[in-house]
């Protein structure tokens, strides 16, 4: 997977307004995340969890400023491409900030976040996509999804400084 040309800018986690979660967690486990999510990070206007679950009909449910979208392997083609159905929706995603909570290093959700070109993308370090995320976070331990984007957050907010030095564009 290439790297695009530019990143986006950086700015602190609290001035993002469009988020982006990809998990591999079972369907009430996403739930649960996402209505924990929503609850603690009130500044965003939209969270959208991409759960990806093998051999999965896709389904979306929305609540409010909470979307959850659950896929599989069967919504790519042989060659990892999109199905013109999969790739409409995720082309409806608001997203300005993404961050893949999946410790697996799932190729699936790999693609998925390199859909993504325009969001400021962060993602677990490991060697199978090298270059797609612009902020990896390492952790010599296992750690939960929601406990990973509270790292995210802190993370950002410390590169920023606690505030950002230019204004935030709609992506």
């Amino acid at each position: 997977m290439a790297r695009r040309p530019k990143s986006p800018d950086l700015f602190d986690f609290v001035q993002y307004k469009h988020l982006v979660v990809l998990s591999s967690l079972d369907r009430e486990s996403a739930k649960k995340m996402l209505y924990r999510i929503t609850g603690n990070y009130q500044n965003f206007e939209k969270i959208t969890i991409i759960n990806f679950v093998k051999e999965k009909h896709l389904t979306t449910e929305t609540n409010g400023k909470s979307m959850m979208i659950e896929a599989g392997s069967k919504h790519f083609s042989l060659f990892g491409n999109f199905q013109t159905h999969f790739s409409d929706v995720l082309n409806e995603i608001p997203c300005q900030i993404l961050i893949n909570t999946d410790s697996s290093s799932s190729i699936y959700l790999h693609a998925i976040a390199a859909s993504f070109n325009k969001a400021l993308r962060l993602g677990m370090h490991d060697d199978v996509a090298p270059d797609l995320y612009d902020v990896r976070l390492y952790s010599k331990k296992e750690v939960d999804p929601e406990s990973y984007i509270n790292h995210c957050k802190t993370y950002l907010h410390a590169l920023c400084g606690g505030h950002s030095t230019s204004k935030l564009s709609t992506l």
